[in-house]
């Protein structure tokens, strides 16, 4: 094995634990790296990536392993090439591997990335040479993908990094760390967590001896409140005495119009016509109107498709048709005799 490991380094201006979650998180990963991920964070868990989710064998990691994890620190996992180096890479042993360290660098993270158990000879030269153009331009998309959910995230809350950082480490511990389970064994490796940092409650407020005397030399103001006057009772109407009825008013002269109003008998309303029917008529007119109009254009095509037909001669009527008649059975008769009486002569 080659003792020549590939180092690349970037700088995000991103918090810590938003970095740190877009490598451990499947749904995080998939935004920037990989179509299909399977992540398991903890050391043994599986850290298999699908760059083509359709083939079963070919540029996947099936199979890698989580070989170390310190939260917000560092990230180690084992290795597989593509396929065109899967025959020396992809064995069980010798099998490289990746380690990713996070350091908090100003108001973003510095992200380090180590790839080594690299192998000796031609083909390992130009696997090496290949995964260090990839992993720029991984390490790139990253940044990428990064800052512009930082920036939206500032844009919509307002919050410096800092409390944002904060923010979401806690919520990373509280999911990751529990209060009952510390280890845990799975597939003949230790999984370690961290319980969750307990949140400091906030400091009362502080009051000192002057303020409190202060307080207590205030007296209270006296609110003096004026008395209502009482309402005068509405005066009742004098009641007319037994017996005596009150007077009426005088009626109004009746107009000569008002007395011919009276008179006239009123005019029976026309029975109204249920809401129900006059809508379906509209309905029926408006259905109606398109189908006419079509109607009309396809008889007017026809009528201009259609040949012209010459008129029949009109036949004589009357005396004229009796005339005509006489004519054409003399004709019939003379012939033949006129041709005899020719014959007859010669």
């Amino acid at each position: 094995m080659s003792s020549d490991s590939l180092e690349q380094k970037i700088w995000i201006e991103a918090p810590v634990a938003e970095a740190w979650q877009a490598w451990i998180d499947e749904e995080r990963i998939t935004q920037w790296f990989t179509p299909s991920a399977h992540i398991e964070p903890w050391v043994g868990g599986a850290f298999e990536l699908s760059f083509e989710p359709a083939s079963q064998g070919r540029d996947r990691t099936r199979g890698c392993k989580i070989l170390e994890i310190i939260p917000h620190e560092k990230l180690g996992f084992e290795w597989k090439g593509p396929g065109d180096f899967a025959s020396f890479m992809n064995q069980p042993e010798p099998r490289t591997h990746v380690t990713v360290q996070f350091f908090l660098e100003g108001d973003g993270t510095r992200l380090q990335l180590t790839h080594s158990g690299w192998g000796a000879g031609e083909d390992w030269a130009e696997a090496r040479s290949w995964h260090e153009i990839a992993w720029s331009d991984v390490l790139e998309a990253l940044k990428h993908m990064l800052e512009e959910s930082a920036e939206e995230m500032r844009e919509l809350h307002g919050e410096d990094d800092d409390d944002m950082e904060m923010d979401i480490g806690l919520d990373y511990y509280d999911v990751l760390g529990s209060s009952s389970r510390h280890e845990r064994r799975e597939g003949g490796f230790t999984r370690r967590t961290t319980s969750a940092p307990a949140r400091p409650a906030p400091a009362p407020p502080v009051v000192s001896g002057k303020e409190i005397s202060a307080l207590l030399e205030v007296e209270e103001e006296e609110i003096e409140v004026d008395e209502v006057a009482p309402r005068p009772a509405p005066k009742a109407s004098p009641r007319p005495a037994a017996g005596k009825q009150p007077a009426k008013a005088a009626a109004r002269p009746v107009t000569p119009k008002a007395a011919k109003k009276k008179a006239a008998p009123k005019k029976k309303a026309a029975p109204k016509k249920p809401a129900k029917k006059l809508a379906k008529k509209a309905t029926k007119k408006v259905a109606r109107k398109p189908l006419k109009k079509a109607v009309k254009k396809k008889v007017a095509a026809k009528k201009k498709a259609a040949p012209k037909k010459k008129a029949a001669p009109r036949k004589p009527a009357g005396k004229t048709a009796r005339k005509a008649a006489r004519k054409a059975v003399r004709k019939a008769v003379r012939k033949p005799a006129r041709k005899k009486a020719k014959a007859k002569k010669k």
